[in-house]
């Protein structure tokens, strides 16, 4: 019963985990609006949620835009 209840909650984590690919969308939005620090932390948590190739070549190319933005670069 008691791995059951941790499978349970390790799925509900998962579940509520944003996806690479939403992380790249808001990576965008942030990086639209000249919010460079907000574009870098979801690039970073998009990064760490493994995507597919496609998704992590995007998030690296907002990163690295934000960071050059902000002479970080």
């Amino acid at each position: 019963m008691r791995s059951f209840c941790v499978f349970l909650i390790s799925l509900g984590l998962l579940a509520c985990a944003e996806s690479a690919k939403d992380s790249l969308a808001d990576a965008r939005k942030s990086l639209t609006e000249s919010r460079y620090a907000d574009a870098i932390a979801s690039a970073d948590q998009g990064l760490a949620a493994r995507g597919d190739e496609v998704t992590l070549w995007g998030l690296e190319l907002v990163k690295l835009e934000a960071l050059a933005r902000t002479g970080q670069g």
